[in-house]
């Protein structure tokens, strides 16, 4: 009897290990949010060519001074980097009509042997129309950027 209760002990602790594991790497996803600003004084703006692991941006137009998302933020969401791997996204602002002054910013995420191996490192193309946030800390342990909303900026 109390070897057959140990034997389900171990095999619980064995099945709850592994669900743990499994959690751990379903979870296993970069995130960073933020939002693009339209800095221009009269021209709509209009977003294109947007990666497929970001959420929440829509096409446009987005007036002048608005953002978008409206509210809230977008979401850069894909699986962490491994080894000498990294993950990237892109996404361009553009004048709404007619399509004119582009910029493509670029979202990319390294991981190296650092104590806090995931590096975030943001470009654009264009730095006279479009803007990219400063990151005080582009470094974490788990590859999330969400306590605070990333904003882009773009004008023509």
């Amino acid at each position: 009897m109390i070897r057959s209760l140990k034997a389900l002990a171990i095999a619980a602790a064995v099945a709850g290990g592994a669900l743990a594991a499994t959690a751990a790497q379903a979870n296993a996803n970069l995130n960073v949010s933020f939002a693009v600003q339209n800095n221009d004084a009269s021209d709509s703006m209009g977003l294109a060519n947007i990666s497929s692991t970001i959420t929440g941006l829509s096409a446009g137009p987005i007036s002048p001074g608005a953002s978008d998302p409206a509210s809230g933020h977008a979401t850069w969401s894909d699986t962490l980097p491994t080894g000498s791997s990294s993950r990237s996204a892109t996404f361009q602002a553009e004048q709404y009509s007619p399509v004119n002054f582009v910029c493509t910013f670029t979202l990319k995420m390294t991981k190296d042997s650092n104590p806090q191996p995931y590096l975030l490192q943001i470009s654009v193309d264009n730095s006279s129309l479009c803007t990219v946030p400063t990151i005080s800390n582009p470094r974490t342990s788990d590859g999330q950027y969400t306590s605070s909303t990333l904003v882009f900026g773009w004008q023509s």
